[in-house]
């Protein structure tokens, strides 16, 4: 198998230097040509010329026979260096990561990169919340349809506007389901009550205890309340577990000051993942505290 792969390696290299021999002409345009082709094939991208390791430059120049250490890598014009650029991607086919100037129709996009990566992020972002998970599947899926890839700056900026786009339509949703009694509650959870040292929104934040007999009434009446909301797993049905886990891990994080300052369609949408996450871990801290309870009758029955 390695056998295999190396002789297919050689016969790469070896077509690789027979189109550089045939289309670019001077050992130093070859050398600037080929070190752009290998750091394109090895990155997906073309980095800064002065980045480019001395010692790959150096067995470059080995392969190509150029022992003349006047010869170096270096371009005296832009010109001739986007013009390999071009070459190295026409050679490759590989789309550039530019705008299309020669469109063939109306509907086919300015920005063919930008505009399958937006597709992607837009993809990604229904089930994914985190941006360097995302980027991961736009710059996997960018490499796949032979697509150039832009800098880190230009796709974390698309990741972030993608995401915040499927977000605000996930958070309008569930805005949009609640009703205005339900929206009232949520409302007192900010306020404080008298008799009590915390807010609402602190009690949903806290852990239930140990699930033990001593803390089963504490922990029933934490459930009770937090069913009084309503089984709001009906709000999000389509939403992954994967992003009610972060939305409600990041509501969790906030401080209740931190709410004024959202829009209601996210503050609403974030305090009721945060609900719907409490409830489950009642839920399962009462599931747990009956186990043992039944566990212990029954030893002391055997």
């Amino acid at each position: 198998m390695k056998t295999l792969f190396h002789l297919k390696a050689c016969r790469r290299i070896w077509i690789e230097l027979q189109h550089i021999n045939k289309n670019i002409r001077g050992m130093g345009m070859r050398l600037n040509f080929a070190v752009q082709l290998k750091t394109f094939q090895r990155l997906g991208y073309f980095p800064k010329l002065t980045a480019v390791p001395f010692v790959i430059i150096d067995h470059i120049k080995k392969c190509l026979g150029i022992f003349d250490d006047d010869i170096t890598f270096h371009y005296e014009h832009s010109t001739t260096l986007y013009r390999h650029r071009d070459h190295v991607c026409a050679y490759l086919k590989i789309t550039r990561w530019k705008k299309n100037k020669k469109r063939k129709s109306a509907g086919e996009p300015i920005h063919p990169g930008r505009h399958l990566a937006t597709r992607i992020a837009y993809q990604a972002a229904q089930t994914m919340n985190y941006p360097a998970d995302i980027i991961n599947v736009v710059i996997e899926e960018l490499i796949h349809h032979h697509y150039e890839l832009p800098t880190f700056d230009q796709i974390n900026r698309l990741v972030k506007h993608t995401r915040a786009l499927v977000n605000r339509k996930i958070f309008k949703n569930i805005f949009k389901q609640l009703d205005s009694n339900l929206i009232n509650m949520l409302d007192d959870l900010f306020f404080l009550k008298s008799g009590h040292s915390k807010t609402g929104y602190n009690s949903l934040k806290r852990l239930p205890k140990n699930p033990t007999i001593t803390h089963f009434k504490e922990l029933l009446a934490h459930h009770d309340w937090l069913m009084s909301f309503g089984f709001v797993e009906n709000y999000l049905q389509d939403i992954s577990k994967i992003k009610l886990q972060q939305f409600s891990a990041e509501a969790k994080s906030l401080d209740a000051s931190d709410f004024k300052e959202m829009n209601s369609n996210r503050r609403y949408a974030l305090i009721i993942c945060l609900i719907h996450h409490a409830q489950r871990r009642a839920k399962d801290a009462l599931a747990i505290m009956y186990c043992r309870t039944i566990g212990k009758d029954a030893q002391k029955g055997k």
